[in-house]
């Protein structure tokens, strides 16, 4: 997971200073160009030196339920999005909630009678798929709307310039980077079970914490507390990465990386809309000030400590082939 994962970190970590000099010097809509170039190199690599890899038997794609779970998703995101950059009528908002939560539940109906659903609901009876991607959901979107809040705090409230909320903001990607050398050591020490709960708490008092930063804190200060941030969201996602397949047979990894990947980009979606949308709502139509970043970093905390009760259903022992971790009546037995 190591491996799959540093790589991954280095568009995170250079993305916040080359948004910030391109927004500073070019225009902003080259952060949207940027992609374009980045796409097709990636295709071409990819065709270059990807195996093309066909499965035995491949099942029959599952169109109608791809089509409504989609629209399902959507509804549940343009709701959410909606309440704090209303693109509709507040009222016409609303009811996309009951929409989303209806069309879910043909889904829900649709992949239990399927043979082969798009996103194999079933696999959530894995207790450790279940807690690893639900309730690593739910934790997920309170450490992924901190990135995005940060930034803002940083310009809007501290009057930075976005070059300089870059370089804030890469503190906190190297510090995922470099605490991963230790992760192992972690996991095989405290086990799936504390390392997952002990990184929810620490995760929601970290972002908590962020409040009390102002305009006057000193630069390396702000670093730190972000970088410090970064360790601690790094160590908590390799986790919840890897328990998520821990005991997954071999034959449906493929159905549980789909619904672990779908829930892994809802979370991230969901984290930045709640975060944009309590801002707006409290902020409402005044101006947006560094005392409602504060109260929505307070709030947004709250999240990952609310996960962690979740976490608390895992046994010691839940990974331990993976984690090499060893509980201590585990150990007692061996002896």
């Amino acid at each position: 997971m190591n491996w799959m994962t540093i790589p991954s970190m280095v568009g995170p970590m250079v993305g916040p200073i080359v948004g910030g000099v391109l927004t500073s010097y070019v225009s902003w809509r080259w952060i949207f160009y940027l992609n374009i170039p980045i796409g097709l190199i990636g295709g071409v690599l990819a065709l270059r030196l990807f195996e093309n890899f066909r499965a035995p038997a491949p099942t029959r794609f599952d169109f109608v339920g791809f089509v409504i779970a989609g629209l399902g998703l959507f509804l549940l995101e343009l709701a959410i999005e909606n309440v704090g950059r209303p693109m509709l009528p507040p009222a016409l908002g609303i009811v996309f909630f009951p929409l989303a939560a209806i069309t879910l539940l043909t889904y829900w109906h649709h992949a239990r009678h399927s043979n082969s659903p798009v996103l194999d609901l079933n696999l959530l009876g894995i207790k450790t798929f279940h807690i690893g991607t639900m309730t690593g959901g739910l934790c997920r979107m309170g450490l992924d709307a901190t990135p995005f809040l940060l930034p803002l705090l940083f310009q809007v409230g501290f009057g930075l310039s976005a070059v300089q909320a870059g370089l804030l903001s890469f503190s906190s990607t190297f510090g995922a980077m470099v605490v991963r050398s230790v992760s192992r050591p972690v996991l095989r020490s405290l086990g799936f079970r504390r390392t997952l709960v002990w990184g929810a708490l620490l995760s929601g008092l970290v972002t908590a914490s962020y409040a009390l930063l102002s305009a006057d804190t000193p630069a390396w200060l702000i670093a730190f507390a972000v970088l410090i941030g970064g360790c601690i969201r790094s160590i908590q996602y390799l986790a919840l990465n890897t328990i998520s397949y821990a005991d997954v047979p071999s034959a449906m990894l493929s159905r549980a990386t789909s619904v672990g990947g779908v829930v892994q980009q809802l979370a991230r979606g969901f984290g930045v809309a709640i975060g944009a949308a309590l801002l707006a709502v409290i902020a409402g139509s005044e101006q947006v000030t560094t005392r409602d970043f504060q109260i929505v970093l307070l709030l947004v905390g709250m999240i990952p400590l609310i996960s962690a009760l979740g976490f608390l259903r895992l046994s010691p022992s839940d990974g331990a082939e993976v984690s090499g971790h060893r509980a201590a009546g585990t150990a007692l037995k061996a002896g």
